[in-house]
């Protein structure tokens, strides 16, 4: 029998201005404990995972809604 561990990256408000979100997550994972690992450092493995993808999903959710910001801007300038 092969022992899995799963672990969850709960969802994220991101609130960068007033009136203005989005959400990071959830992400969910499930790995093998592989040969010596313990449970925990198999969680730990995949809690990293999971938080270098929250991250990079936040730089380009934040970069868009920069975008989508200054557009909106840009806009309602021009009425």
């Amino acid at each position: 029998m092969v022992d899995t561990v799963t672990v969850t990256w709960g969802l994220m408000k991101v609130s960068p201005e007033r009136y203005n979100n989005f959400d990071i997550g959830p992400f969910e994972m499930t790995t093998v404990v592989k040969d010596g690992e313990t449970p925990e450092q198999a969680m730990a493995r995949a809690y990293a995972a999971c938080e270098a993808f929250a991250r990079k999903s936040y730089a380009t959710k934040i970069a868009a809604f920069k975008v989508a910001l200054q557009e909106s801007s840009a806009a309602m300038k021009s009425r």
